[in-house]
């Protein structure tokens, strides 16, 4: 008899479980289509993951304005600034290694800089908190900018920095740039074989692509954020040796599969990555947002850390104390046409998915101020 009852209490849960689930996947669905609707976006791709278990995929629209072809979970769409995240986790990498200390000046590594830049510590390029100044100008919805990172390097060695070291921040694809060749100086490779050889390779994301290395494969068509009426196509080129800033590709579940080998300690070690994902602090004590070049909020009883790409997309992964709980929610789109922040459309996800209710109100609040 106890046998018995047992069984019907954990069919009864199941059951419970199930219509659970089936009632989040109505009420995400329906976000994604109010969404749409209030901002303009042709294309989306939402993953959402509990350690480690899918907890939601799904993706609705058309991957260009013809509308002759549907986005699908397995789309690839532009990923912009998110690119940046490969950057930083293979910089780390170099940290657990002992072969890069953040706090050092990168003139320790790379001796040929402009004299004004050697003195600040690699930390700071990845906190854009250096004052460098930006190597590129939008001329004519044109990307204008040198031939090479050593012209773009020659170009500015004699421009004066926008403010004195971690005094501020100022969001800078310079930075990035620096990063590049500092992983090349002390690994001997180029940045897009790293990327290859030590994330793309060892996880299996086989639908992610450096631009640099291969133009063959298919993706959504990017648009431009707060379009106006109608969406326009996005004209900004980078240059080649720009992928380190820009110019990866990826869909959904490679994304996810990194965020997932990231938190769940293989390609970085859990307490490294801890002590690094911790909002650095200006000279004036205040807080930088930015945490090791990841995005640092805390969300209610949840720490989080991402980054938004080109303000139309948005990853971000939740964790609480020693990395033993852990949510990844990845929002993609390929544009809008008011301007929304990609906050704003993560959040409206996070929101409904968060454990806990004091979270997912906390989250709602932030959502407003987006």
């Amino acid at each position: 008899m106890r046998t018995i009852t047992l069984i019907a209490l954990f069919l009864l849960c199941m059951l419970g479980c199930a219509r659970q689930s089936d009632n989040r996947q109505a009420s995400l669905i329906l976000q994604l289509q109010n969404n749409a609707k209030a901002h303009g976006l042709l294309a989306q791709a939402v993953l959402v993951k509990h350690n480690n278990n899918l907890l939601f995929a799904h993706a609705m629209g058309y991957t260009d304005i013809s509308r002759a072809k549907p986005v699908t979970k397995d789309s690839i769409f532009p990923i912009f600034s998110v690119s940046k995240l490969f950057a930083s986790t293979l910089l780390f990498q170099l940290v657990e290694q002992n072969k890069i200390n953040l706090e050092a000046p990168i003139g320790q590594y790379l001796e040929h800089l402009p004299k004004i830049w050697q003195p600040i510590p690699v930390a700071h390029f990845l906190n854009h908190s250096t004052g460098l100044p930006e190597y590129f100008e939008f001329d004519d919805k044109q990307v204008i900018a040198p031939k090479s990172i050593d012209a773009v390097i020659q170009s500015l060695s004699n421009t004066p920095l926008q403010f004195k070291p971690n005094s501020a921040i100022s969001y800078n694809q310079t930075n990035y740039l620096v990063i590049k060749l500092l992983l090349e100086k002390i690994t001997e490779q180029p940045y897009s074989t790293l990327v290859q050889a030590r994330i793309l390779t060892p996880l299996k994301m086989h639908k992610t692509f450096i631009k640099e290395v291969s133009n063959s494969f298919q993706h959504v068509t990017a648009y431009l954020p707060n379009s106006g009426d109608a969406l326009q196509l996005n004209p900004y080129v980078f240059p080649s040796y720009a992928n380190i800033h820009s110019d990866a590709y990826s869909n959904i579940h490679d994304l996810g599969i990194f965020l997932s080998a990231l938190i769940n300690g293989e390609l970085v070690d859990k307490s490294l990555l801890e002590s690094l994902w911790q909002p650095a602090l200006l000279e004036d004590g205040s807080k930088n947002y930015f945490a090791s070049s990841w995005e640092y909020e805390e969300v209610g009883n949840w720490h989080a850390v991402g980054h938004d790409g080109g303000g139309v997309l948005r990853v971000k992964l939740l964790f609480k104390e020693n990395m033993t709980d852990s949510i990844i929610v990845i929002y993609l789109t390929n544009g809008n046409l008011d301007g929304v922040w990609s906050r704003a459309l993560i959040n409206s996800i996070e929101s409904k998915v968060l454990p806990d209710r004091y979270s997912r109100l906390s989250s709602w609040f932030d959502s407003l101020f987006d």
